[in-house]
């Protein structure tokens, strides 16, 4: 697990859509979205768009910092 995952800020913004239970402590947790699963999202928003253009996660990094 990177440290992006272990930031609390990245599992309050992206939250998986399921909670689990925590073998060790027997709690309820809802854990951090995949990067493959956010990247999946992005793709599939920018096919609705109608985009032909490559768009990734990567490029709205580049956008905003250019912006």
């Amino acid at each position: 697990m990177g440290p992006a995952a272990r930031d609390p800020g990245w599992q309050y913004l992206f939250p998986a859509k399921k909670r689990s239970i925590d073998p060790r402590s027997g709690k309820e947790k809802r854990h951090h979205v995949l990067s493959s699963g956010l990247q999946r999202a992005v793709r599939v928003a920018v096919r609705r768009t109608g985009l032909t253009k490559r768009i990734g996660c990567h490029t709205f990094r580049h956008s905003y910092a250019t912006a």
